[in-house]
């Protein structure tokens, strides 16, 4: 498939084809032989809307680090007035619903880096048909205890095609 409108060719990017699109986004279209996404990759404290990354329902968050020491994140959930409904995080790794139905899991947890090669990995599932109506807007943060700062750091927001929370 041919790219339109403001998508870059194959093998570009955003800033490479002249697109109007914000120098800081990078969009990445793969080969004729790769499924066809867009990769956004944001500034830190960025602030996204959902919808333009993706319009799928359950999603994965992965955080991947190097790092001596353990990192973790935090999601939080708010209401319209902005009062905060719940914080998910490692001492509160499932946030069930009104209804009793999970919604944000924790799922898994290589706290530590296995080899000097591969990163930890600490992943959490969102069903977002399944958080109740008055969350408005949730917060993604992270957090170290010991001080010490992580040499490399990776967030990425999958769809789950294979279920959610």
């Amino acid at each position: 498939d041919e790219p339109t409108g403001d998508q870059p060719k194959e093998g570009t990017t955003a800033e490479d084809s002249g697109s109007t699109e914000d120098k800081h986004l990078r969009y990445a279209w793969p080969g004729p032989d790769e499924r066809a996404e867009k990769m956004v990759t944001t500034k830190p404290g960025q602030e996204v809307e959902l919808d333009e990354l993706t319009t799928h329902r359950d999603l994965c968050l992965e955080l991947r680090y190097f790092c001596d020491s353990y990192l973790d994140y935090n999601i939080q959930a708010y209401d319209s007035a902005g009062k905060s409904l719940w914080n998910a995080t490692y001492s509160m790794t499932q946030i069930d619903n009104k209804d009793g139905v999970p919604c944000v899991v924790h799922c898994r947890d290589i706290a530590g880096n296995p080899t000097p090669t591969t990163p930890a990995v600490r992943t959490l599932h969102i069903d977002l048909d399944g958080l109740d109506s008055d969350v408005f807007a949730m917060m993604i943060t992270s957090q170290i205890y010991s001080g010490v700062r992580p040499t490399a750091v990776t967030v990425c927001l999958r769809e789950a095609h294979d279920g959610g929370a």
